[in-house]
């Protein structure tokens, strides 16, 4: 914790500890993006966009977004979030998904951000498989 406490001081960089599974400070986050995304126009409401390397949970915490909110939580369905699962790189394309209804808040979502080529033989490659942040087959066994 000392560490995070560091980077927000220094860098000015605001983060929450969540977790999807067990809805913790989901509601903290909501907050926290209606203050630094305050809607300017009804019609339009306020965007902002998720990022990261594949496979850590965008989508997961988009749908778990979604989920807080009273009008949308009740009315959606199964296929009305964004697509997750247990592999990588299942999001191909963006999409902005509502996660607020009043006043509406979007969140985009992106597919993982990703070098554009790991060295064969690398640590950094060993790394990412053993996270699940790349497919199987993208290294050699």
């Amino acid at each position: 914790m000392q560490l995070f406490n560091q980077i927000k001081e220094e860098e000015g960089v605001d983060f929450i500890h969540t977790s999807t599974k067990d809805s913790v400070n989901i509601n903290k986050l909501l907050k926290m993006l209606s203050e630094s995304c305050p809607t300017k126009f009804k019609t339009v409401g306020a965007w902002v966009m998720i990022g990261g390397i594949p496979n850590i949970g965008k989508s997961t915490l988009i749908n778990s977004l979604r989920a807080k909110d009273p009008v949308i939580g009740v009315n959606r369905s199964n296929r009305s979030g964004a697509r997750t699962g247990g592999q990588p790189c299942l999001t191909k394309s963006i999409s902005g998904f509502k996660i607020v209804s009043d006043p509406a808040l979007y969140l985009v979502d992106t597919p993982g951000i990703f070098l554009p080529e790991i060295p064969d033989g690398s640590e950094a490659g060993l790394k990412l498989a053993a996270i699940h942040a790349i497919r199987d087959g993208i290294l050699d066994d």
